[in-house]
């Protein structure tokens, strides 16, 4: 997660928006000072712990930070994984008929 939130970091945002990870809790926390806004939509949100929605400082003086309610997780929007190996030898499951051919 750390190397995420680091990927992240545009050089134009820094003094601006802040990414912070929490090894111990595994949330993501937010700053935003000087009238910077993130957006986060559907897919980043769920990965840093977020429900979808806009995080923004309305004043230069002010900053604004939200830290995730849920746990950060990398891997939320992968449903399904396909592991291909020819570590364990093949197993037949179920009946096995010959194939004639003619």
């Amino acid at each position: 997660m750390p190397d995420i939130l680091k990927a992240m970091t545009i050089k134009a945002h820094q003094n601006k928006i802040d990414f912070n990870y929490n090894p111990v809790t595994k949330r993501v926390r937010v700053t935003v000072k000087n009238k910077a806004k993130v957006i986060l939509e559907d897919g980043l949100a769920q990965v840093l712990g977020f429900n979808p929605c806009k995080i923004e400082s309305s004043d230069s003086s002010k900053e604004h930070m939200i830290e995730s309610p849920f746990v950060a997780d990398p891997w939320v929007n992968y449903r399904v994984l396909l592991l291909y190996s020819d570590i364990v030898e093949p197993q037949i499951i179920g009946d096995v008929l010959p194939c004639y051919a003619s």
